[in-house]
């Protein structure tokens, strides 16, 4: 109860019951945390919600606070715009979409909904398959990306999720070759070992895809989508799958 005394306004807990030792030093640390507060107004009480600028609760400010640490750390707005491009068949974003939110059905978060199975990235075979492992930090996976870094020209290092990959690697859309091809490269790559990873777990494919195998269907991926693309009607095919050392480096 907020009051007067003798010596101003003050804080008066009064609790219905004896308190416990453990209680005790509760109440004592709320006590100060109301102090803290300074005096109160005569103003009416307002309910206000800090992870939203205009302190009204939201579904996806709440959905923001839940997906980063309650509200310890001020998260980056979510690159849906990236995610979800024209460009880009949905079936695709959507993959994207479900493997920055670890919502991608990968053999980990199966395990987790309880089915019983052999968790083993079906690339390396050494590691459990998450999300992370499938698309940043498998071995294997991991010369697929060193062999576009390397034609590209690029430096990069793989961060540790996927949302922060997405983060960090995000671009603003182009369709000059260089920035298209590298808008465009995470998803090509995505969902190629997603075909393929579905094709040796659930289609128990006897004989896995060679690395030069995946990334000639990764870039045939990308051409596909390079079709309606001004910059790129004057680029022949030889060129696209074995050159890209030459034709698209700024």
């Amino acid at each position: 109860m907020y009051h007067e005394n003798g010596n101003g306004p003050c804080w008066n807990i009064d609790p219905c019951r004896r308190l416990k030792d453990q209680e005790i030093q509760e109440v004592m640390e709320f006590s100060r945390l109301l102090d803290d507060q300074g005096e109160l107004v005569a103003d009416d009480d307002i309910r206000e919600w800090r992870s939203n600028p205009k302190g009204t609760i939201s579904i996806s400010s709440y959905y923001a606070w839940l997906m980063h640490d309650q509200g310890q750390i001020i998260p980056p707005k979510f690159p849906s715009k990236y995610i979800w491009n024209k460009t880009i068949p949905p079936k695709i974003s959507f993959l994207v979409w479900a493997a920055a939110n670890r919502a991608a059905p990968t053999l980990s978060m199966l395990s987790r909904r309880g089915m019983t199975l052999v968790n083993s990235c079906g690339f390396c075979d050494n590691s459990e398959e998450s999300v992370e492992h499938l698309f940043l930090h498998c071995p294997f996976i991991g010369k697929i990306w060193n062999h576009f870094l390397q034609q590209l020209g690029l430096i990069w290092r793989h961060p540790n999720t996927v949302i922060e990959f997405l983060w960090k690697w995000k671009l603003k859309f182009s369709t000059k070759p260089f920035t298209f091809l590298r808008y465009c490269l995470s998803f090509a790559i995505w969902w190629s070992i997603w075909l393929e990873r579905n094709d040796i777990l659930i289609g128990k494919k006897q004989s896995k895809k060679t690395l030069s195998s995946l990334i000639l269907d990764i870039k045939m991926l990308l051409l596909s989508w390079t079709i309606n693309v001004d910059s790129f009607k004057n680029i022949k095919l030889d060129d696209f799958v074995f050159d890209w050392v030459n034709s698209f480096r700024e």
